[in-house]
């Protein structure tokens, strides 16, 4: 029978470089997606204020 939650490949090991490159797009996600939001709420307070 086979055994559930067992690792037949053992460790895994990551590349430092690679985990820096990806660290380096979610970085550049977050800003986007904070720049973005900060964007829609801008637009939507003055669409609120030109339309009082």
């Amino acid at each position: 029978m086979a055994e559930y939650g067992s690792s037949a490949a053992g460790e895994t090991v990551v590349d430092p470089g690679f985990l820096k490159d990806r660290e380096a797009m979610l970085g550049g996600f977050v800003n986007f997606t904070t720049y973005s939001v900060a964007g829609i709420i801008v637009l939507l307070i003055l669409m609120a204020i030109f339309l009082i």
